[in-house]
């Protein structure tokens, strides 16, 4: 099992609706693309103030080191 965090730091323009279609695409990972197991959506809250402007955090959980390859090079191709 690999576990990957990301950290999200949304554009000013980013409305609610566009946060909640992103979280919504993420949390549907699982039973689109082989290899994701779970993913979770969180905001990002600390309590230290070391956020660094990141708002929300995602946690991916992979079956093994391949199926987070392939997740990757998704990520990658979309950006």
């Amino acid at each position: 099992m690999i576990r990957h965090i990301l950290l999200i730091q949304f554009k000013p323009t980013a409305t609610e609706q566009n946060i909640s279609e992103l979280k919504a695409l993420f949390e549907a990972m699982p039973s689109k693309v082989d290899g994701v197991v779970a993913v979770e959506w969180g905001v990002n809250d600390s309590p230290e103030g070391k956020n660094k402007h990141y708002t929300h955090t995602v946690l991916m959980t992979f079956r093994d080191e391949a199926g987070a390859k392939i997740t990757f090079r998704i990520q990658s191709m979309t950006h």
